[in-house]
């Protein structure tokens, strides 16, 4: 029964105009017990080659922790 565990994800998109979404993901976990887990992330996620009106330098840097139970 293994209690700990990590993870990556590298996600990309983009479209016919050049527009591109891409994100970054780095987490570590652990299952308390069988039934919660916590998550501590951190998430780096970019809008590239948007236009102003739609956030040209959107994004998302920074930290997450997340707690679940599951019944």
């Amino acid at each position: 029964s293994e209690q700990f565990y990590g993870g990556l994800r590298y996600n990309s998109v983009s479209n016919q105009l050049d527009q591109s979404v891409d994100r970054f993901q780095l987490a570590a976990g652990w299952f308390i017990i069988e039934q919660i887990a916590l998550k501590l992330e951190y998430v780096n996620q970019n809008y590239n080659e948007f236009l102003t009106a739609y956030g040209e330098d959107a994004g998302f840097n920074g930290v997450m922790f997340e707690a679940a139970i599951s019944f």
